[in-house]
């Protein structure tokens, strides 16, 4: 889908919109950008139909390419929304405060490019639904993807993305497809299925501390993965601590949880150390398939 570009072509989308967004989904409606006038999300002419949305778990947004301007997310103000689909050759920036997020309950498909500068984090807080796409998400020094508590995603494409959580009755599945972070964190439940998770950042990640505010019992530990062995699913899959394979070498905590396949990487001056955060517990690492 290409954003509109002349009065014309306007006319024409909104009347083709109000024919059809009675009938879409029952419920849902669709916003699509336009960029007709600047990057602000508030500004009603950057949509087609000249109404913006409402910030309600029922709006589906759509941002196209071929955009004069593309969406850049207000600091200040926290967005609710059903679907989002951004489109190839799309952008969609935001460079968001603590406690100040972009709340997804829908599906959610990048095709294009995702900017999160700073602290700004995206919830993803649907059910039974599905993480698309074959774009790129560029990070901040704590930007995050949120599985949040309740929600449930499937993979439908490989994932790259600096700092991945899955909170308490959370729930991903891969689904057979790969995801490479800097920072994994695990409460909810994990199927590993036969993916990949690379796993490449330091063992003093800079995002641990909002982990340890949401869930204070982990007080003092710092690490670049966090698992949870009653959630975690193994499958087939493979665990790769990959230092300096995708981001800077780094020393590396391996967590102690029952793998399938280990793989570790590691670099001159740098090392991967075996790790359970439960003081005086045996630091131990199961293998389902031990001769792997």
């Amino acid at each position: 889908m290409k954003c509109l570009s002349s009065p014309r072509s306007a006319i024409l989308r909104i009347a083709f919109l109000l024919f059809i967004l009675p009938v879409v989904n029952g419920k849902s409606v669709t916003y699509t950008w336009s960029g007709l006038t600047d990057t602000l999300w508030n500004t009603s002419t950057n949509w087609v139909g000249g109404l913006a949305p409402g910030d309600l778990t029922t709006d589906d947004i759509i941002i196209p390419t071929n955009c004069p301007f593309y969406p850049s997310l207000d600091s200040t103000i926290s967005r609710t929304i059903g679907d989002l689909t951004i489109d190839s050759g799309a952008t969609l920036s935001m460079a968001l405060v603590p406690g100040i997020s972009f709340m997804i309950h829908g599906n959610f498909t990048n095709n294009g490019t995702l900017y999160q500068s700073g602290t700004s984090s995206i919830f993803l807080k649907g059910s039974a639904k599905t993480i698309n796409g074959t774009g790129n998400f560029f990070g901040g020094t704590t930007a995050a993807l949120y599985i949040d508590e309740g929600a449930s995603y499937t993979l439908t494409t490989d994932v790259s993305v600096r700092y991945f959580f899955i909170y308490a009755t959370g729930s991903l599945d891969m689904n057979g497809y790969d995801i490479v972070t800097e920072f994994f964190f695990q409460i909810g439940n994990f199927y590993l299925r036969d993916g990949t998770l690379s796993i490449g950042g330091s063992w003093n990640a800079s995002m641990w501390f909002n982990s340890y505010e949401y869930y204070g019992g982990l007080d003092g530990d710092t690490y670049n993965a966090y698992f949870t062995d009653s959630t975690f699913d193994a499958g087939t899959g493979t665990v790769y601590y990959n230092s300096g394979d995708t981001f800077t070498p780094a020393i590396q905590f391996v967590r102690s949880v029952n793998y399938y396949n280990l793989k570790v990487r590691t670099n001159n001056g740098f090392t991967a150390i075996l790790w359970k955060f439960q003081p005086n517990r045996p630091q131990q690492i199961g293998l389902n398939r031990p001769h792997s």
